[in-house]
């Protein structure tokens, strides 16, 4: 479960399974538009369904009155489903009254107050939408707007089509309004006779033709749009970003230690920019301890010195370049997190810091804050330090680099690189770091996670199952005992900050778990609310045929992860104190934790702000920042199956080998072996009637008692690809060769011949 990106892990994206107080809301400045009145009107049915992030206290609402947008945030007037007004804040993008919102209740209930965890449904001036030209090109054109949202009825004629051909993705505005636009007076009987009657829907126009379904920057401005994602920095924060000085005067690190003698290295995936978290390990004699007592060795022993091993975890200080209530950080609040795609990405802070100031690059001095570990014999942590530190990175190397190196270090020794021995001790200092803690029962789900490999000009050409080697492993356990060393640290010192909070899976889902278990022999002995008592059932199907559909069903039985003001332990890792540090680059929670950091080494008191206003503040902060991650975390899903719905494109009744990895009332769920995209046989093209054996995750043949499970390979064919919901339809492969898919493969060999030419 321990990962990088997800709700165990705590740094930069790879492998693995992934402020301020508003301004009061008074009298003053610009009033927003007043909404509509009455009964407030929520998505239809035939909306996206979306979950506001937790239950507790998650409301859905409709602006009434939105204020003006700030440094600081924006206050909202909503109206709850049963007429009830709160007043909300909004710490991201500018929400106009009329917009649907997920918020959360900020205790006391009778305040009626709450914080602003998502946008369900904007109130949007403008839509994307694929072009259709109607039957016999006669009438306006058909759109559908992206996503599947919500949206009036379009209506778009050739005029107003700015050289969009069927097919394209185009941005539109109402005809007659918008800010790209100018008011246009157009002769009415012209106007009927290219859109139709006003009555029957809304008259738009094209400001932009964003270019076809499957192209990058197509998909990726889409689903930029259906997010509401921000695509550029205010100018103020490129000012200020742009004003900062890179060179480090004498003065600049004063009361900074100095590690720059130590050679630090870098591991990432081979094609990231931003760097923010280096590692150092050595092995060397250490004085003798007899009894620890906290963090601290309080008495000696007068037995032989023994060895000890040590771990230097250096992070981007980020907080040097974006202090409190600058542009920089009002921007990297309001995004919440970087987003990253298959083939790019919207970062949190400008550039200038992300891929420069902040990034850790090789024989460059950079700022740093520095977690100093002190590692016992038998693997645990015994002491841990913490550095405002400079830093001097010696080498950037990639994971496949790192293990390959490590594998050959074995078979020829680890040569004369200056950071050769570090590398080999931080192999194996993961090793045990990863040893003790499954032996302490945290949860290690081993399931695929999907690649879009892209070509130098950013073009899809393949989807793979994402390798792990033991460089990925090792940045990870190194991960985890930094941000659980900073946990246990600001925890004992009472320092108020953002702690990652992970709860057991609800009792119903642990019910289900367990007859799961029962269904296969396992036996869970023990209540599912510890941790351990998983983790040995995981460890008795590891192995087996059956493990992926547990693994499977583990995953999905877990409570989301989140950010709270309180610490209250993180169930999969098996953590009583847990927190993210390590990505400051790309997460504005790990940026808050190193603000609290830095007050405790430099001895500053906790915060200028009163407890119960800094607890209400965190609260708030940590309710945005875990709906900005749910929003990131939908929209690289999204990206990604628009990426495999490009790969797909044009392959319609092709054969392929899929293995089974879902069971639902809707059908079955397939990955294929190659390209491992995923898509939905549905229940209509199965043959007969089909029952959903909830519990063995399969589904049984009503009359013949067949079963289909998770895990099981099929034939299927390609049955449709829908680029607007980045979905794909498989029926199952009888033998059968359609004349459409001998047509595709003699294109497909057309244009491979073309080009071999």
């Amino acid at each position: 479960m321990a990962n990088r990106g997800g709700s165990g892990g705590g740094g930069k994206k790879g492998p693995g399974r992934r402020i301020g107080v508003g301004a009061g809301r008074g009298n003053s400045g610009r009033r927003g538009r007043k909404g509509s009145r009455g009964k407030p009107r929520f998505a239809p049915t035939g909306a996206p369904k979306r979950r506001t992030v937790g239950s507790k206290g998650g409301r859905e609402a409709i602006v009434r009155d939105a204020g003006p947008p700030g440094v600081a945030g924006q206050w909202l007037e909503v109206e709850d489903r049963e007429g009830v007004r709160w007043v909300v804040e909004c710490l991201g993008e500018p929400v106009e009254a009329g917009a649907q919102i997920g918020f959360q209740s900020i205790p006391p209930e009778e305040a009626r107050r709450g914080q602003l965890v998502r946008v369900i449904e904007a109130a949007r001036i403008d839509w994307v939408c694929r072009v259709r030209r109607p039957r016999g090109d006669v009438g306006p054109f058909e759109l559908t707007p992206f996503g599947g949202l919500a949206a009036p009825e379009l209506r778009l004629s050739e005029r107003d089509a700015k050289g969009a051909v069927d097919g394209d993705r185009v941005l539109v505005v109402p005809l007659d309004s918008g800010k790209r636009g100018r008011n246009r007076s157009r002769d009415r009987h012209a106007d009927r006779a290219a859109a139709g009657s006003r009555r029957s829907g809304l008259s738009v126009r094209v400001v932009e033709v964003l270019g076809p379904a499957g192209d990058p920057d197509s998909d990726h401005r889409a689903v930029a749009w259906k997010h509401r994602l921000p695509q550029r920095f205010s100018r103020r924060a490129r000012l200020e970003a742009d004003s900062i000085d890179e060179e480090w005067t004498d003065e600049g690190l004063r009361g900074r230690a100095d590690l720059r003698h130590l050679p630090f290295i870098t591991i990432d995936p081979s094609s990231a920019r931003d760097h923010d978290d280096a590692l150092y390990a050595e092995e060397r004699p250490a004085d003798p301890v007899l009894r620890i007592e906290g963090d601290r060795p309080r008495s000696r022993s007068p037995q032989p010195p023994t060895w000890t091993r040590r771990l230097w975890v250096a992070i981007a200080d980020v907080s040097h370049f974006a202090p409190v209530g600058g542009f920089i950080d009002s921007e990297a609040r309001r995004r919440g997190n970087s987003f990253y795609f298959p083939d790019r990405s919207i970062p949190m802070l400008p550039e200038r810091l992300s891929s420069d100031l902040c990034s850790l690059r090789p024989e460059v001095d950079r700022l740093a804050l520095v977690v100093e570990l002190r590692i016992g014999a038998d693997g645990g942590v015994i002491d841990s330090l913490f550095h405002e530190a400079v830093i001097r990175s010696r080498a950037r190397l990639a994971y496949e680099e790192a293990a390959e190196w490590l594998a050959r270090s074995e078979e020829e020794g680890e040569g004369a690189s200056e950071w050769g021995g570090s590398l080999r001790c931080l192999d194996r200092i993961a090793r045990d770091f990863g040893r003790v803690r499954a032996e302490q029962g945290a949860l290690t789900l081993d399931l695929p996670e999907v690649e879009i490999v892209t070509d130098s000009e950013g073009r899809r050409v393949d989807a793979r199952i994402r390798s792990r080697n033991r460089a990925h492993i090792l940045i990870e356990e190194a991960m985890l005992a930094a941000n659980r060393a900073v946990a246990r640290a600001l925890d004992r010192a009472g320092r108020r900050t953002l702690h990652r909070v992970h709860a057991p899976p609800p009792p119903n889902k642990r019910a289900d778990l367990v007859r799961l278990f029962e269904g296969l022999g396992v036996e869970a002995s023990g209540d599912l609310d510890d941790a351990g008592v998983l983790a040995a059932a995981l460890e008795a199907v590891r192995g087996q045929p059956t493990q992926e559909r547990v693994h499977i069903a583990v995953l999905r039985s877990m409570s989301q992860a989140r950010y709270e003001a309180e610490s209250a332990g993180h169930y999969a890792l098996h953590f009583e104190h847990y927190l993210h540090f390590t990505s400051p680059i790309r997460r504005y929670a790990d940026l808050e934790v190193h603000r609290a950091l830095l007050r405790l080494i430099r001895g500053e008191p906790a915060s200028p702000e009163p407890a119960n206003q800094e607890g209400e503040r965190l609260a708030r902060l940590g309710l945005w920042l875990s709906g900005r991650e749910r929003v990131a975390m939908e929209a690289e899903r999204d990206a990604e199956a628009l990426a495999c719905c490009a790969l797909m494109a044009g392959r319609m009744g092709e054969p392929f080998r899929a293995e089974v990895t879902g069971a639902t009332e809707y059908g079955l769920f397939v990955r294929l072996e190659s390209p491992s995209v995923s898509g939905l046989v549905p229940m209509r093209e199965l043959k007969g009637r089909w029952a959903v054996d909830e519990n063995a995750q399969a589904l049984v043949a009503e009359r013949s008692g067949a079963r289909i499970a998770i895990g099981d390979v099929l034939d299927v064919c390609l049955l449709s690809v829908d680029a607007d919901r980045g979905r794909l339809a498989f029926r199952l492969d009888r033998g059968e060769r359609s004349s459409e898919m001998r047509r595709n493969v003699r294109s497909r060999n057309r244009i491979a011949a073309r080009r071999a030419r």
